[in-house]
């Protein structure tokens, strides 16, 4: 009884469209951080006002949606590692079911049951370390962005803040600063999360 043979060409053909799409994101995602610190800078001394709030908070939204998609695509490639994963391990199954009831000399259909067990298990392999990769991706993907959804917040709550004052300006980023650090530093850090080999693979 034939088994079906399997193989991994789906998932590479997959892979290459996911790289792109991924090179894509990246590419935005250092426009988007180039000018995060290009705002740094125009509003040194001014980073309460209500004009450099805002800026701030349409650029992380920005970047939001950017790290969104990644999120979105890690996920659909890591579900599609996944499947690929049973599908060797049925096929191996099925080929070492069908050997185990073999007699000393093997057949031809023996063979080719053989062979099929030995290429299901480089298939296994192949999408075990996959399955690795992606999932580091997707993590990182989804630390990115509950990092960038609680900087939204966190800026949402200084634009409301200086559209009330009288002065336009919001008084209470000063106690942020004092807790996350310079933003320069800040934006290196945020930088270190999505700029890592694991996300631009």
């Amino acid at each position: 009884m034939a088994t079906r043979f399997v193989t991994t060409k789906f998932a590479l053909e997959g892979e290459k469209e996911y790289k792109d799409s991924v090179k894509r994101i990246n590419d935005t995602l250092s426009e988007l951080r180039s000018e995060e610190k290009l705002l740094s800078e125009q509003f040194k001394g001014q980073a309460n006002s209500l004009e450099a709030l805002r800026a701030k908070q349409k650029n992380l939204s920005a970047q939001y949606t950017e790290v969104t998609q990644k999120v979105d695509l890690a996920k659909a490639q890591l579900d599609k590692y996944n499947a690929g994963l049973d599908e060797c391990r049925d096929a191996m199954d099925a080929a070492a079911g069908a050997l185990s009831k073999s007699e000393q000399n093997l057949t031809k259909e023996q063979k080719t049951l053989l062979d099929q067990y030995r290429q299901a298990e480089s298939s296994m392999k192949k999408m075990e370390s996959g399955v690795h990769s992606m999932t580091l991706q997707y993590n990182n993907a989804q630390a990115a962005q509950l990092k960038l959804s609680s900087s939204i917040e966190e800026y949402s709550r200084y634009v409301a803040e200086a559209e009330t004052s009288t002065d336009g300006l919001a008084s209470s980023i000063d106690e942020y600063w004092k807790t996350v650090g310079d933003a320069n530093e800040e934006t290196s850090l945020f930088g270190e999360i999505l700029g890592g080999n694991l996300l631009s693979d």
